[in-house]
């Protein structure tokens, strides 16, 4: 599976000695017997392919092996799944790495031990550098107007390229008419408050 080396080599030079394989199914079998937070939104999509390959570049991956128990690890997919539901509204089930590498980022966040790479787990680091919004969709129609003097067309914002393909605003918006309606909206909202 591909890992973070850095939290791998924390982990692996905490076992005392022990086989991490040995290790992870102790400290696996300890969390299913107890309540815990789940400490950052596990099942996170980097939302476009330029920004998978700046998250990959920023995040490096390495690939390690690791032993499983295989019922242990259904039962910390189900608790993972609950809590993702509760926490985050998320019903898609976790990877194997996904749950792997959050429990050796819990055993560290126990231990206090602070990783040089931590913004690989923040929520909203994660959100705010991997992930197109409503907000880069509109922010892109904004700048066409600009230069057009006019509201693009589906094609003209199709051909501009960048951020917030077209696909990507008919994932958000449902289709193009629809962005481009939430963007008069927006735009008169904004009239509003500064003519009050």
């Amino acid at each position: 599976m591909w890992i973070l080396p850095e939290l791998w080599d924390t982990v692996k030079n905490s076992c005392e000695n022990k086989k991490i394989s040995h290790f992870f199914e102790e400290y696996t079998s300890n969390l299913l017997l107890r309540n815990w937070e789940i400490p950052y939104q596990i099942n996170r999509q980097v939302s476009s392919y330029r920004l998978r390959a700046k998250f990959s570049d920023d995040f490096p991956l390495q690939r390690k092996r690791i032993s499983l128990n295989t019922d242990q690890m259904n039962d910390l997919k189900q608790q993972v799944q609950n809590k993702l539901l509760l926490h985050y509204g998320s019903e898609e089930p976790p990877s194997l790495a996904a749950l792997v590498t959050m429990v050796l980022y819990l055993f560290c966040k126990e231990q206090n031990i602070i990783l040089h790479n931590e913004l690989f787990f923040s929520d909203e680091y994660f959100s705010s550098r991997y992930v197109l919004s409503e907000q880069s969709v509109l922010e892109k129609m904004n700048e066409m107007f600009g230069k057009l003097g006019r509201l693009p067309t589906a094609r003209e914002y199709a051909e501009a390229g960048g951020e917030g393909s077209l696909s990507y605003l008919k994932t958000i918006f449902g289709s193009f008419s629809n962005a481009k309606a939430e963007y008069v909206l927006r735009i008169q909202d904004k009239s509003n408050q500064f003519l009050e």
